[in-house]
């Protein structure tokens, strides 16, 4: 087994099913929920330079419905929208589009960690590391849903790279004038997440203080980094909390066990057991393999706190409980994709030869993890169902006329983000002065369509097949996609005048 992990084919073999895995991934998966939220943003400020949703927030002030109304972006995911409108602009305003996107984000990423680490570490441990990314199950899903990691693996890779040069240059007795690039790399990872800029100045405070606090990070147990790790995402959930509006003293309990699940998802099943690092056991790592070490457990913390506060925030949002908001947003662990280049990387500071392979007796443990995320690719794959909801947004788009509105019924949890995800086949060029609502099925909707003051103007019905409605109102037009999906659009009768 260890003969395996020494072997160059088996790791462009890996590399090379990886790639196809990508692939894969953008031609049968649909683009994901925030995707569509980005895109909307993008073509609505194509169309009238002021990126905005226009059919009200994400997050609604009531539970059972949505209230039409210009949300900006505020400058926010500035990078992002300008990547994504460059395509718009060269290939034009669909799905097909924002998949031909997601891949290329994806492999121009692993290009970047394939290129860094050849620079730093060599060119066996550039093709070890690539490969293994390329089978990281949130990397492939972001090629296929357009998801940010792809974008966000490339800043971390040079983000580091910058802050390694850096650290080269202190230990030579120069200025460390590369990690100038580490704080511009780590604004831009702040503005492709739409996080406020602020936190450049913590990147560079805490650069600046690096030489004073190596020799006392240095000798700490690793129960004391991972107690310091733990308390870092604390202070982070509380922080994202209050900048949310979230009454923290409300929600202890919620708090509480979001922030164990996330400490249980993020810094073991993604991190420690999904990035293959359990195989290799705890040294004593110093110098560069220390800063990265500790630089990417800092991330771990922050990551772990953030995924923690928005499952907190979207169950306060739509008054459900832990359970149910984690089943529905159980994928934001993949957030922690980003940090196997710097993990990583620590080894290779501190080895001699190849990095990536397993300790003597966790041959077939580290074997069993990589079979487990291929497996893990297939399902996924095989389990991304059909792009539903973007082929509704095509049927309604023939159906209602310009300057029309219609009604989406839908359970709560996702709902607003399902509503925008028909936006790009519906109105493509963002000029058709379309207007959406949002109800949920136990909502009193069906007094609100008769009554001409409310939702008297809805023109068009759509009812998800998930909607628990009566019979009757699932008499119009039947729409059964593959799957057994059974949607319904029918018109708005009522007596309103126009």
């Amino acid at each position: 087994m260890r003969e395996l992990f020494e072997d160059g084919r088996f790791w462009t073999g890996l590399l090379i099913s990886g790639l196809l895995l990508h692939i894969l991934a953008a031609e049968v998966m649909p683009i994901g929920l925030d995707a569509h939220l980005h895109a909307t943003y993008v073509t609505d400020g194509m169309a009238d330079g002021e990126p905005s949703l226009e059919w009200g927030p994400v997050r609604t002030s009531d539970p059972d419905g949505s209230v039409p109304s210009e949300v900006h972006s505020n400058g926010r995911w500035s990078s992002w929208h300008l990547w994504m409108e460059g395509w718009f602009t060269a290939f034009g305003k669909n799905t097909d589009t924002l998949h031909q996107m997601a891949l290329t984000t994806g492999f121009a990423a692993l290009a970047a960690v394939y290129l860094c680490t050849r620079r730093l570490w060599g060119a066996e441990n550039a093709l070890r590391l690539t490969a293994l990314a390329s089978i990281h199950p949130p990397l492939i899903r972001a090629a296929g849903r357009c998801y940010q990691e792809g974008a966000v693996l490339l800043v971390i890779t040079l983000c580091f790279t910058a802050l390694v040069l850096g650290e080269r240059q202190r230990k030579a007795g120069r200025p460390p004038l590369w990690w100038a690039g580490t704080i511009l790399a780590i604004g831009l990872l702040l503005d492709l997440k739409g996080l406020p800029l602020e936190g450049m100045w913590v990147a560079a405070l805490l650069l600046g203080l690096w030489p004073i606090l190596e020799s006392r990070v240095q000798p700490l147990a690793s129960e004391q980094r991972i107690s310091l790790i733990l308390v870092l995402s604390l202070i982070v959930m509380a922080t994202v909390l209050s900048r949310n509006g979230i009454e923290m003293a409300n929600n202890l309990g919620g708090m509480l066990g979001a922030w164990l699940l996330a400490v249980l998802l993020v810094g073991f099943i993604f991190v420690f057991a999904g990035m293959g690092l359990f195989a290799r056991r705890e040294v004593n790592l110093e110098g560069e393999a220390a800063l990265l070490r500790n630089s990417g457990l800092l991330g771990l913390g922050v990551i772990t706190g953030y995924v923690a506060a928005l499952w907190v925030t979207e169950s306060v949002a739509l008054d459900l409980d832990l359970g149910e908001v984690w089943y529905s947003f159980r994928h934001n662990p993949r957030y922690a994709s980003l940090l196997i280049v710097p993990l990583w990387w620590a080894w290779m500071a501190n080895d001699d030869g190849p990095s990536i392979a397993p300790d003597r007796g966790r041959e077939m443990l580290f074997a069993g993890a990589i079979v487990l995320m291929l497996l893990l690719n297939a399902f996924i794959l095989g389990h991304t169902g059909e792009r539903r909801m973007e082929d509704i947004g095509t049927v309604l788009g023939e159906q209602i006329e310009d300057g029309g509105q219609f009604i989406y019924i839908a359970p709560a949890t996702h709902a607003m983000h399902r509503l925008y995800t028909i936006h790009l086949t519906l109105d493509p060029d963002n000029d058709r002065d379309l207007v959406g609502h949002w109800r949920s099925p136990d909502s009193d909707w069906r007094e609100e369509l008769q009554d001409c003051s409310r939702l008297g103007a809805v023109d068009w019905i759509l009812i998800d097949p998930y909607a628990d409605v009566d019979d009757d109102w699932r008499s119009g037009q039947i729409w059964e996609l593959e799957g057994g999906e059974r949607w319904t659009l029918q018109a708005n009768r009522n007596d309103c005048p126009d």
